[in-house]
């Protein structure tokens, strides 16, 4: 394996505070395993707290053994895809570790999805099944008639919860369900009660397919990233043996929120994490800023997780001198949409513990399995900046080099811009069905990224931005992220997306697509904000052509869909 700059500074940059090897703690088995471990060990230990219901480790892995044995007996077999149309609550707990104890493979689906984007991606996984929220079971049954599947298994939020309903349950998830019992769709609640809840015998090995994980799509149709277990379970070891770092979670109750969607790979991964571990994660299948206030008051977790539009939201809402958050001591923030800056790190520090650990959670990508860098936590954490994000230093057995943009042999020096290149053992097996394109990712063993990044002289990588949206004007590298951070500090722009566009002069220049705010939408003009540009960054930078919209392309999965702009 070719020298990276990570390996010159792998002494340097290691925590004191973590072991220099990777232990698992109950060995490297499949992730699922863990879940019968800890129904055996603490069987009364709540898993999963929804709203009003608790549901124990027993009860949890015994629900995913019938969940197993149903599909066993309706006749599907190992390596068999089974799409999980869900968002973040029970149901997709289940139906998750179902599947993964009988050998099948999970294809997670964005609950966002419109008929066309789940069509595409149940077709190109050859997804058997699908299991869906009531409230999508329409779009379900009208893929079906191009795309043949064989069994559709729905569930809603109420089935998963206590029949003494109050107040403080948002109706949203208390309301009846939109579809009484359809003929042509299994209920997961018939099926958790009139399948076994033995263990099913399978032969599940380590190299197995767990997982296809599909892309965002922001630079073309969505890939599916093939996963093994021992993929999976690699990376959440990582992260456990990082995130739980000096806690000791044996002390009940020990509770994670699980804002994060589950379906996306940092938010499966952040579940798999507190299920290895054995904690009790309370589930949410959206973030609402008064809802988690009052979690933090009521659960007082230890370590929070969440991205930066959370903690802003959070501190911006009106009442959050009311709830009591001083039980976080480790607060882990993804930048999404804006950086963890020392000044939010400052300001979020008032609310929660003193002397609490705040930093930069990690980098990664779908095809890593994410979590690929860690901030570390015996000195005084690195701070991102607008267009560049301090990400940390490479988990256990990752290396990271910058190559060059020209020539992705060529490693460029410390300090220089160029495409960031991922070795982990957690790596993908290469796109389903998509050789070419494995072939142009998946190099000799390293995940060619696609984004632009560079290492500090400490050994720290930054994440600048995409490569392959990168936009050359004039011979100047403009990269889009970087143009979307500023131009998101016009008092009137909400939100906004960069692109390149032909130029016979320039080669290309900047496209900015931009959503006012509500109440400004009729100061806003192409050339204020174009002249507020020229004041506020490079020449080069400036947008010379800008639209005005309602909203902006994303993806199922929320990303902005710059293609389309």
């Amino acid at each position: 394996m070719q020298m990276s700059h990570s390996d010159q500074w792998r002494e340097k940059t290691w925590p004191s505070n973590l072991p220099r090897q990777l232990r698992f703690s109950a060995g490297a088995k499949p992730l699922a395993e863990y879940l019968t471990d800890h129904a055996e060990a603490c069987p009364n230990r709540a898993a999963i707290v929804f709203y009003n219901q608790t549901i124990t480790y027993k009860e949890l892995d015994t629900g995913a053994n019938a969940f197993a044995n149903f599909l066993i007996a309706s006749g599907f077999k190992k390596k068999d895809r089974i799409a999980l149309f869900l968002t973040t609550f029970p149901g997709f707990a289940i139906a998750y570790l179902g599947i993964l104890k009988m050998g099948g493979i999970v294809v997670a689906c964005s609950p966002d999805f419109k008929a066309w984007e789940l069509e595409y991606q149940l077709s190109d996984s050859g997804s058997r099944a699908v299991v869906c929220l009531d409230d999508h079971l329409d779009i379900v049954k009208e893929v079906s008639k191009n795309h043949r599947i064989e069994s559709i298994i729905v569930t809603g939020y109420r089935d998963f919860l206590n029949a003494e309903i109050g107040p403080d349950i948002p109706p949203e998830y208390t309301r009846e369900r939109k579809h009484a019992q359809s003929p042509d769709a299994f209920e997961l609640t018939d099926i958790l009660a009139q399948y076994t809840g033995d263990a099913p015998e399978c032969d599940i090995r380590l190299d197995d397919i767990a997982l296809l994980q599909y892309t965002g799509g922001t630079t073309g149709l969505p890939k599916g990233a093939i996963h093994t277990h021992y993929n999976a379970i690699y990376k959440t070891a990582c992260r456990a043996s990082i995130a739980f770092n000096g806690f000791d979670t044996q002390q009940e109750p020990f509770y994670m929120l699980q804002m994060a969607k589950i379906y996306h790979i940092a938010g499966m991964l952040q579940f798999n994490v507190n299920l290895y571990q054995g904690v009790s994660q309370v589930l949410f299948p959206k973030f609402d800023t008064a809802e988690t206030l009052k979690a933090i008051h009521t659960y007082r977790p230890a370590i929070l997780s969440t991205v930066t539009p959370m903690n802003a939201a959070m501190m911006n809402h009106p009442d959050i001198e009311k709830y009591d958050l001083k039980s976080v001591r480790r607060s882990m923030i993804v930048s999404l949409g804006m950086p963890l800056t020392k000044e939010l790190a400052r300001r979020w520090g008032r609310f929660i513990a003193e002397d609490a650990q705040i930093a930069e959670s990690s980098y990664g990508l779908t095809e890593t399995h994410t979590g690929d860098t860690f901030m570390p936590l015996d000195r005084e954490p690195k701070w991102g900046k607008p267009g560049e994000m301090a990400v940390g230093v490479p988990v256990y057995g990752g290396s990271i080099k910058i190559v060059s943009l020209e020539n992705n042999n060529e490693i460029v020096p410390v300090g220089e811009k160029g495409e960031i290149a991922v070795y982990s053992p957690s790596n993908f097996k290469g796109y389903w069905n998509k050789p070419a394109e494995t072939q142009n990712t998946l190099i000799d063993g390293w995940v060619y990224t696609g984004d632009i990044g560079k290492f500090d002289a400490d050994g720290y990588l930054y994440w600048l931005g995409r490569a392959k949206e990168m936009i050359k004007v004039s011979g100047y590298s403009v990269f889009p992220e970087e143009v979307e951070l500023l131009l998101k500090g016009h008092p009137h722009i909400a939100e906004c997306g960069v692109t390149g566009i032909a130029d016979p002069k320039k080669g290309e220049v900047v496209k900015a697509v931009v959503v006012p705010r509500a109440q400004y939408g009729d100061l806003v003009s192409a050339n204020e904000i174009r002249e507020w540009a020229a004041k506020k960054m490079a020449y080069y930078k400036v947008p010379q052509e800008i639209e005005i919209r309602d909203s902006l392309p994303v993806s199922g999965t929320g990303k902005l869909l710059r293609r389309k702009l």
